[in-house]
């Protein structure tokens, strides 16, 4: 088996590395061979691979098909999940005006107000011996004016009473057949029903394991799925289902896989961790493949003489992967960031706080919730200095894991609020004050 380094001595950069593939990937000795100082390109090379093993068609269709199945499975999932409506009274707006030739319920466009506010105010007028001539829509005095409400008063009643509103009352949803069954399915002790990647993103992965039992305790145990970030989990979900074709043919394992073979959902991988890397390294790589042909033949748009094809043509299939993986990186950061909000919008709502964010806003970017580096202000009151009740609340905190000084949002709580670690500090782990993100306590949340 070839290893990862001789893979790419011999010119295959869009090739994933071993350890993630079902089947090793195996250079091949075919006379259209890849070359070296072209960087990524692309030869028929997933055409054949030691008996036909490489999908044939066009990676665009594996990508299709890939994003069809996911997103099937996501409409499954909200449905799977979403609580039944309960039974409801709805109530109805007043009688509106128009003008005098309109009718307010068949034309929708047409702009009205209360027709009892009209009614109202034309009967105080009159009473008041005004002159109501235009004050009123059409130039008309207190007596049409009330007249003209009325009608359109009497006209809604009689409306509501015939149901043309709509009904007064709709019964509670009442369940399928298909959920009545999914419902008593996930009710046997042990089973999570499976969520949506929104279901996580805002209420927290609920799954302690796979099914009922000892071996799927213990396979609860050794999966680190729910150790991930949050962010993290739901990336994972809304790419899961998808068991078709990858690049290297059929999948055979019946896991869930992306267009290009890799796990979508292992026990110890971070598929949304590796969509990053992997976006990462193609932007790299392919770079460097369009400096080499451009320094070798002048133009991206000129034809290479062996292959008779542009750099475009003969890179085609990783350049679809490459905007398949940076399309995964934009959502993953989509994610985190939506991630970020709804804690900042949990706490404040929470703990009554509402200057918390702009506080947070106003020590770091926000960045460093999803793993990126902090940025501080110049105020060393705020930022990493000595603790000031003024500034940093009734409780000192000490400082937490990131050296800077914590926040008492909550007094009385008896947490503390890190400068930059995004969440609670505590002395939960017997070793000082400790970020959320390093095992403080996390339950406030």
């Amino acid at each position: 088996m070839a290893t990862d380094q001789e893979i790419r001595d011999a010119g295959w950069y869009g090739i994933p590395q071993q350890k993630y593939l079902q089947n090793p990937f195996e250079i091949p000795t075919a006379p259209e061979a890849p070359v070296a100082d072209q960087g990524i390109v692309n030869t028929n090379a997933f055409n054949n691979n030691d008996g036909g093993t490489f999908y044939t068609g066009p990676t665009s269709s594996l990508i299709s098909g890939f994003q069809t199945a996911v997103d099937d499975r996501q409409k499954r999932l909200t449905e799977l999940n979403r609580p039944l409506a309960e039974a409801q009274f709805p109530s109805f707006k007043g009688a509106r005006t128009s003008d005098l030739d309109g009718d307010p319920y068949g034309l929708p466009n047409v702009k009205g107000f209360s027709a009892n506010e009209m009614y109202n105010k034309a009967a105080a007028a009159k009473a008041a011996g005004l002159d109501t001539m235009e004050m009123f829509i059409g130039n008309m005095n207190a007596d049409q004016a009330m007249a003209y409400a009325d009608d359109r008063i009497q006209d809604h009643k009689m409306r509501y009473a015939t149901g043309q509103l709509g009904p007064s009352y709709i019964p509670a949803e009442k369940p399928t057949f298909n959920r009545k069954m999914n419902d008593l399915f996930y009710s046997i002790p042990g089973l999570s029903k499976p969520q949506s990647a929104r279901d996580i993103l805002e209420s927290g992965y609920t799954g302690a394991s796979s099914g009922p039992g000892i071996l799927a305790a213990l396979l609860g145990k050794v999966d680190n799925y729910g150790n991930l970030p949050r962010a993290n989990q739901a990336f994972i979900a809304q790419n899961m289902g998808y068991t078709g074709p990858t690049v290297f043919g059929e999948n055979t394992s019946g896991l869930s896989k992306d267009p290009f073979g890799i796990n979508t959902r292992s026990a110890f991988g971070d598929y949304a961790a590796y969509t990053v890397k992997r976006a990462g390294e193609l932007n790299e790589s392919i770079q460097k493949s369009k400096d080499r042909w451009t320094g070798k033949f002048g133009s991206l748009d000129a034809i290479d003489p062996k292959y008779g094809k542009t750099w475009a043509q003969m890179n085609k299939n990783n350049l679809d992967m490459q905007e398949f993986y940076n399309q995964g990186k934009k959502e993953f950061e989509g994610l985190k960031e939506e991630e970020y909000e709804n804690r900042i919008d949990k706490f404040v709502k929470n703990y009554r706080r509402p200057g918390v964010k702009d506080m947070f806003d106003k020590t770091y970017d926000g960045s460093n919730i999803h793993g990126g580096t902090t940025t501080t202000t110049t105020d060393t009151s705020t930022d990493g200095g000595g603790y000031d009740p003024n500034v940093h609340g009734p409780t000192d905190y000490g400082k937490g894991s990131d050296g800077q000084q914590s926040y008492d949002l909550n007094p009385g709580s008896g947490v503390g609020w890190s400068a930059t670690g995004s969440g609670p500090v505590s002395n939960k782990t017997g070793r000082g004050r400790t970020d959320w993100v390093d095992g403080g306590l996390v339950s406030i949340l």
